[in-house]
């Protein structure tokens, strides 16, 4: 290739010097003969031309600009609607026919249409518990919510919903229903909690009694759970869906928290930058499997969280160790007081 250019180049020079002699030459003689030099320079035009467009399959020589570099662009931040959670249900829930429950997810724009339609479920319902999450969350439109009540001595029916998050007001339809009936009115406590991927958003609180009420309670209590900024998620790179479901989240949530977890996480060795992490986390949310019962970096993290727990500087309900394998993979000796809650989905 470089033998053929600058023979192309030596061409055109002499085309170029040619047409140019022989126009000074006939100027010299006091006429002039322009088709040398239209010729020569046509030729020399000709040559160039193809050589910038590679019709000869050669490199360009002159005035071809070479190509620039393509430039990398920064990911495209995906716009986060900053979302409120609520969940409204009576106080009293009869043994005999239980209650419904309705669970909601908005913006600011939409509070009015919740206070309404909220104001239409419960009417004629008795008492009311009004429980929310305190803050706004991002939340990515097109992501899947998806809203899970537990709480001992009921079970809901679904056990959980999801919706899909399109910018407007979703509700969760659910019904609780008494597993015993007791004795005497029982106060119960539990929680109702969003998660997109797996991956906790925010907790409500459930409180209820079960049984009849006092006759002094308040027309509506209104009480108050948290989101998460901060979730430390604690799992095995053996298991790809939780990988997978994990990048999701943190593009739907946007949580530069999430980022710096899953970038340190990304090697196969356990760095101590992550122990920062955990003590940083509003909650360790332990993706349990017989893939991570194996996992050294796993079980460094967990140790590290029960650590905490021990030193008194996060509260016993800081991990929350959630599987999808049936049966589930026995838990280790530190762990065997905490619930895990079984989260089939995650097997997808």
């Amino acid at each position: 290739m470089r033998v053929r250019q600058r023979v192309l180049r030596i061409l055109q020079a002499v085309l170029w010097g040619g047409a140019l002699f022989f126009m000074v030459t006939d100027l010299s003689r006091r006429h002039t003969s322009w088709w040398w030099v239209l010729i020569g320079g046509g030729l020399a035009y000709l040559l160039w031309a193809l050589s910038s467009v590679r019709i000869l399959g050669l490199p360009p020589t002159m005035s071809a600009s070479p190509k620039k570099p393509p430039t990398s662009r920064p990911p495209k931040v995906p716009h986060l609607d900053r979302v409120q959670f609520l969940a409204i249900y009576p106080v009293v829930v009869p043994p005999e026919v239980g209650v419904s429950i309705w669970a909601y997810v908005f913006t600011k724009l939409d509070r009015d249409e919740v206070t309404e339609d909220a104001d239409l479920q419960g009417r004629g319902r008795g008492p009311l518990v009004h429980s929310s999450a305190e803050g706004e969350a991002g939340l990515e439109r097109g992501v899947v919510l998806t809203a899970t009540p537990r709480c001992e001595g009921l079970t809901f029916d679904p056990p959980t919903q999801s919706v899909v998050w399109r910018g407007r007001w979703r509700r969760f339809d659910f019904h609780a229903g008494v597993t015993e009936k007791p004795t005497s009115p029982v106060q119960v406590r539990g929680t109702i909690s969003f998660s997109i991927e797996g991956l906790l958003v925010a907790d409500i609180p459930f409180e209820a009694i079960i049984g009849k009420a006092p006759l002094t309670d308040p027309e509506i209590q209104h009480i108050h759970g948290r989101l998460y900024d901060a979730i430390f998620p604690s799992y095995s790179h053996e298991d790809k869906q939780i990988v997978e479901r994990l990048e999701r989240a943190y593009r739907a949530l946007g949580l530069s928290y999430l980022r710096d977890v899953t970038t340190l996480r990304s090697g196969k060795k356990w760095r101590p930058e992550l122990r920062r992490l955990i003590e940083e986390a509003d909650a360790f949310q332990l993706f349990w499997s017989h893939s991570a019962a194996r996992s050294e970096n796993v079980t460094e993290e967990w140790r590290t969280a029960v650590q905490l727990i021990e030193d008194k500087k996060k509260a016993g309900t800081f991990i929350r160790p959630v599987y999808w394998e049936q049966p589930m993979p026995p838990a280790p000796a530190p762990l065997k007081e905490i619930n895990f809650a079984f989260e089939p989905d995650l097997r997808k």
